[in-house]
């Protein structure tokens, strides 16, 4: 800024410098007006002011605009400032949220393990008891047919023994039969 007020004041001082040197007597036709011997430097002077006026409008014009743009880029920073805070806050609730559910998973996770550890256990357990009833299965099947083997000796034993008595009484009553037959006749 202090720059730019150092350039025009030296381009003032040149100007004037410049219109003091040529002091002459002019006359100017301006469009339908005519002036007659009139001070050159007066005419140069004018010059640079009115250029000055024009370029101090057209700087004006600039500042008002680069105001305007800069309220509408303030309005539109909060709008974008409002935006962020509200992402901010739905990136917070959504981290939030990966965090309830990586507790859930570890959660999950645990309790899966804790499952197949129990079905490993059950799976163990039912192949031992499936062992133990094949076990108790052969032992009951050997046992039956030894016992079925002791039975079926027993019963031709009491069966020979039944027929043996059986033969005895069965002689015996002959026996008895023919002798009272006899003594009847």
């Amino acid at each position: 800024m202090q720059f730019v007020f150092i350039l025009v004041l030296i381009i003032c001082i040149i100007v004037s410098l410049f219109a003091i040197q040529n002091g002459y007597p002019v006359d100017i036709d301006l469009f339908f007006v005519q002036f007659h011997q009139v001070s050159q430097s007066i005419v140069i002077l004018l010059s640079a002011a009115f250029g000055a006026i024009v370029a101090l409008l057209f700087g004006i014009g600039r500042t008002l605009k680069g105001k305007k743009d800069i309220r509408k880029m303030k309005k539109d920073l909060k709008g974008i400032e409002t935006e962020m805070t509200s992402l901010k806050n739905a990136i917070e609730s959504k981290d939030n949220e990966i965090e309830k559910l990586s507790v859930q998973t570890d959660t999950v996770e645990k309790d899966k393990l804790s499952i197949l550890d129990t079905k490993n256990e059950l799976l163990e357990e039912n192949r031992i008891l499936i062992k133990e009833k094949m076990d108790l299965e052969a032992k009951l099947e050997k046992s039956n047919s030894s016992e079925l083997i002791s039975c079926e000796n027993e019963i031709s034993e009491n069966c020979e023994n039944d027929m043996l008595s059986n033969s005895a009484v069965f002689y015996t009553e002959k026996s008895e039969d023919e002798n009272s037959e006899s003594l009847n006749q």
